[in-house]
């Protein structure tokens, strides 16, 4: 069973949003006035997102345009979900980013920046890492740590 809009005032519901932009019913229904929330809701359950434009201008009240907003913020938050995943990779997959590397020593210290970009005076590409590792040794100072996404 193919999924249907049905709006209120129309003789039938609709299968595609080609249909129902082309439809009478639709003029009808924004000369009217009895647009509802439900209606829109149903359009952008869809995925018909032309037709949710021209019906939102027509809705009613703020407790109507109040359902929209959640029902979008529904929509989006589930697509952004689902979009985390797709971009989600194991640390293995990470592309490797070397990150620029300061140092200064004098004869009892030595200070090491680690600026979490490909160059020295860029913009910085990561705000926080996770699992940093920092390994010193007599000749040898190793970082390793992953931030947004980036290994570094």
């Amino acid at each position: 069973v193919q999924p249907r809009v049905e709006l209120p005032g129309c003789s039938h519901g609709f299968t595609n949003e080609q249909a129902l932009l082309d439809s009478q019913c639709l003029g009808s229904l924004t000369q009217s006035g009895i647009i509802d929330a439900s209606s829109v809701c149903a359009t952008m359950r869809m995925r018909w997102w032309d037709a949710a434009r021209i019906l939102i201008p027509h809705v009613q009240g703020t407790a109507e345009r109040s359902r929209i907003r959640q029902a979008a913020q529904v929509i989006k938050n589930g697509a952004a979900n689902v979009l985390q995943l797709v971009q989600r990779v194991t640390a293995d997959e990470l592309p490797l980013v070397v990150p620029a590397v300061q140092w200064a020593q004098d004869r009892s210290s030595v200070r090491v920046l680690v600026r979490y970009s490909p160059k020295k005076h860029g913009p910085v590409s990561v705000a926080n890492v996770d699992d940093a590792q920092v390994q010193i040794g007599e000749k040898l100072i190793s970082f390793n740590a992953v931030g947004k996404g980036k290994k570094l």
